[in-house]
């Protein structure tokens, strides 16, 4: 599977996929509820917009989540600032 940026996806890497931010971008996502926080570089686009819709703005790595939360939690409110 290739990102919107041409780039094989790892699930392990600290990326995220988010719009209307140029790719190689770094942003750090913090985790509202526990102030935990993560760098990562966005290396595609989404989350899809019907999710955009309903407020998301953006997907993290697997490997990015599990630093911030308990991959159990599935969806979580941030906070999103480039770097």
């Amino acid at each position: 599977v290739y990102t919107a940026s041409g780039e094989r996806f790892n699930e392990n890497d600290l990326t995220a996929a988010m719009w209307g931010v140029p790719f190689g971008t770094r942003v750090k996502v913090t985790n509202l509820r526990t102030g935990n926080s993560v760098t990562v570089r966005i290396n595609d686009r989404g989350p899809a917009k019907r999710l955009v819709k309903k407020g998301r703005i953006i997907d993290l790595s697997a490997e990015a989540f599990k630093r911030i939360a308990d991959l159990k939690q599935g969806v979580i409110e941030v906070k999103v600032e480039k770097l």
